[in-house]
């Protein structure tokens, strides 16, 4: 089986396989428990981040009080992630998406307990695309940080934060 996304703007339909079909469909989990979608160089990770984001609005649980952040690491990302989720008809209006590297606000925002929290407040679902970029040394004290029991309680203790994602 296959999923398919279609593209308003071209009139094409793009297809997805199994294992992206199965990301997209997945359920909400704990945001202390981050799914890490790796591949190589145009496998279709961002693809498969759009498709979850446009099922996401689609289920009406993208709003106000249930907010999206992408963070990458290019300003031709952050183009691409926009102009290709509104060929999907998906509103971006609850839609942050940044490059992270020239984001006053957000960059190094797992540094600092405070920053962490005001991400987990702000954002129910935070997807990091091209991630690499930050390193594995950074990318491991995130995954340390929401993945300790003893830490996430601390900074999973905020109001809408228990369930949403972590990718």
């Amino acid at each position: 089986s296959c999923g398919v996304l279609y593209n308003y703007f071209s009139h094409e339909f793009t297809l997805l396989g199994q294992d992206q079909l199965n990301l997209r469909d997945s359920d909400e989990h704990p945001m202390n428990n981050p799914v890490m979608v790796e591949g190589r160089a145009g496998t279709g990770k961002t693809l498969t981040e759009i498709a979850k984001i446009e099922k996401l609005y689609q289920d009406g649980k993208i709003g106000e009080s249930k907010q999206v952040m992408c963070f990458t690491f290019s300003d031709h990302m952050v183009n691409h992630m926009k102009i290709t989720l509104e060929q999907y008809k998906v509103d971006l209006k609850y839609i942050t998406i940044v490059n992270y590297n020239k984001s006053d606000k957000w960059k190094d925002f797992y540094k600092t307990k405070s920053g962490m929290i005001k991400m987990l407040k702000e954002y129910a679902y935070i997807f990091a695309d091209e991630a690499e970029d930050l390193g594995i040394e950074e990318l491991e004290k995130i995954c340390q940080i929401i993945s300790n029991e003893e830490t996430s309680t601390e900074y999973f203790a905020v109001e809408n934060s228990v369930f949403g994602q972590f990718w």
